[in-house]
């Protein structure tokens, strides 16, 4: 185990610190996460044409429900 750890402490051993990279938009001073929630219901018989649905689009049905609301969401 100990040499394991001596093989990937010797590539590291140089890094100085903490790389300086760029963000994609400027970070606020004040985070705060005041975020809202919206609550759903679906029916059971479109719960269960979705079941039916993701198989077919070679999917999972997180992922259909997701792309399903992502035009709701913020930056979506």
């Amino acid at each position: 185990m100990l040499e394991h750890e001596a093989f990937w402490r010797t590539p590291f051993a140089t890094i100085s610190g903490p790389l300086d990279l760029p963000t994609d938009f400027e970070q606020p001073e004040d985070k705060r996460f005041n975020n809202n929630y919206a609550c759903m219901h679906i029916s059971p018989e479109v719960t269960l044409q979705l079941r039916e649905w993701a198989p077919q689009l070679h999917t999972t049905l997180f992922t259909l429900l997701l792309e399903l609301i992502n035009p709701f969401l913020p930056n979506g």
